[in-house]
């Protein structure tokens, strides 16, 4: 069933996803509503059209709210009163909650008090929490694409998976990702994002969205943005304090396997002492725990085994 224009404001105010003027004008509505006793009625879509219109129309809603009064007095309280109104807008708000809050039945969300929190999240994607910042991340079914929803600083390694996409919500701001790395920086009404690697759409309240590529910088505020490149000293920045950097020059197999421990949670069992001894270079920066395993079987002569948060490593290394 198609949905009318009413219905996709109202999912738009219960999403924040509706512009502040728009919730503005919801929320006052809504008040108005609430001092009238509902009574079951329904509108038809030429009558749902006509209140969509009054909202999200330019008038102040005072204006709005009277000539609404006007037209109850004029046509004598019949179905479309504001009663039948409250009633129709009180069961899609209700409706849309129960399919707002039950998509996201597994909805997790974190906080750091001043202090990096690193967060693996339920897909694998890696976040590096920094400062007084919050973190909610769910999966919508609905669209098969995994939230998050960011108020602060926030370091993402963002698990690869073409089929759902993955986006944060920073206020009105949303960024849409595949799988890639960078830092979000986000307050109220400014917004920096530096992009480490892959590619990010960044789109903007009543703007075009736009692509950030990697190692660029974006800066957002006051409705305005201006991007540039990063420089080797903020792309530094942008990674202190986290596990991020995974690249290793003539390192032992055995201090690959802590840094990988200490990134990923997990407990790596070495089954040839000896193996932990052989030397490599590589790079597993931005990489998954399972294909992280993969290259190092790759340079060396081992195998794995991964059973939840515990690793086997056997085989003989670089004999």
């Amino acid at each position: 069933m198609k949905q009318s224009n009413l219905d996709n404001l109202i999912r738009r105010y219960l999403t924040r996803e509706a512009t502040e003027e728009e919730k503005t004008k919801m929320e006052a509505w809504l008040d108005f509503l609430k001092k009238d006793q509902p009574v079951h009625a329904e509108l038809d879509p030429e009558e749902q059209e006509k209140l969509f219109q009054k909202i999200a129309s330019d008038k102040d809603m005072i204006k709005v709210l009277d000539e609404i009064r006007e037209e109850q007095k004029e046509k004598s309280l019949r179905d479309w009163t504001i009663r039948g109104i409250a009633s129709l807008v009180a069961v899609v708000l209700v409706a849309y909650a129960g399919w707002y809050f039950g998509s996201r039945s597994h909805r997790f969300e974190y906080a750091s008090a001043g202090e990096t929190r690193k967060v693996i999240l339920e897909d694998g994607s890696l976040v590096w929490m920094q400062g007084n910042s919050n973190l909610v991340y769910y999966y919508d079914e609905s669209d098969n694409t995994r939230y998050s929803e960011l108020q602060g600083n926030g370091l993402f390694e963002v698990a690869k998976d073409a089929d759902h996409p993955f986006v944060v919500k920073c206020g009105h701001v949303m960024i849409r990702v595949v799988g890639t790395s960078f830092r979000v920086e986000s307050s109220q009404d400014s917004l920096v994002l530096r992009v480490l690697t892959g590619k990010v759409n960044v789109k903007f309240p009543n703007q075009e969205s736009i692509d950030v590529h990697p190692n660029e910088k974006l800066v957002y505020t006051q409705g305005m943005f201006i991007k540039s490149l990063l420089s080797s000293v903020e792309t530094t920045q942008a990674v202190a304090g986290t596990t991020y950097a995974m690249h290793f020059e003539n390192s032992t197999l055995h201090a690959v396997l802590r840094k990988l421990e200490d990134k990923f949670n997990v407990k790596v069992e070495l089954q040839n002492h000896a193996a932990g001894k052989c030397h490599l270079t590589v790079d597993l920066t931005d990489r998954s725990l399972e294909r992280s395993l993969q290259m190092l079987t790759e340079v060396l002569d081992i195998d794995y085994q991964a059973d939840g948060d515990k690793v086997r490593i056997s085989g003989n290394g670089c004999n």
